[in-house]
């Protein structure tokens, strides 16, 4: 516990000195009138960030810390878990199957993130199942356009000829088939959002 307690000083310290760097202004709101929270651009890959209202440490990737939907982002971490990016040989990445299209984690993902919204919002939800599917439903709307979003990325590193032990045009290809293996189900989905809004 010495140790976890030296670690937290040193977080604190840090997150003093991220305080007093530049942020996003004061005025970008969430459609809600929510302030936006700042990411701090100059942070490496582990962004460490406080809760203003519960002084809360939170950890974030920076390739989360942009103010994408929450669907997006969720499918963008759990599209990853699925990838095994240690194969020691070519094409040096391996798709699974089975956590690329029904990720086991995706409804535990979907509570904590439910729940904790309805937490810092300090909201009692109506009907938290009904929050919990509907946040599911999104995420599996962006699955596919994570890995497309990926498609790209491998495309120009390929481009560049950027080695890092990944074979790219391997990569995109396999992102590529999964994102059309994914897409009916994403215009499924869309389909419904659509005439649920016209029904209303």
């Amino acid at each position: 516990m010495k140790s976890a307690g030296k670690l937290w000083v040193r977080l604190k310290c840090d997150i003093t000195k991220l305080s007093t760097m530049d942020g996003p202004s004061e005025n970008v709101r969430y459609p809600s009138g929510e302030r936006v929270p700042a990411a701090r651009p100059r942070c490496p890959c582990g962004n460490v960030l406080e809760l203003d209202a519960t002084g809360e440490i939170v950890l974030i990737d920076w390739e989360f810390a942009t103010y994408n939907w929450r669907g997006f982002d969720l499918a963008m971490h759990l599209a990853e878990t699925g990838i095994d990016y240690t194969v020691p040989f070519p094409p040096g990445v391996k798709f699974n199957e089975q956590l690329a299209e029904n990720h086991p984690n995706l409804s535990i993902f979907c509570e904590a993130y439910v729940d904790a919204d309805n937490q810092v919002k300090n909201r009692t939800p109506e009907d938290r199942q009904s929050e919990i599917d509907n946040l599911i439903e999104e995420c599996q709307f962006f699955w596919p356009l994570v890995h497309l979003f990926w498609t790209m990325q491998s495309l120009m590193y390929h481009i560049l000829k950027y080695d890092n032990g990944v074979v790219q045009d391997v990569a995109a290809s396999d992102r590529l088939a999964v994102y059309f293996h994914l897409k009916p189900r994403s215009e499924r989905i869309y389909e419904k959002v659509i005439g649920q809004k016209h029904a209303n």
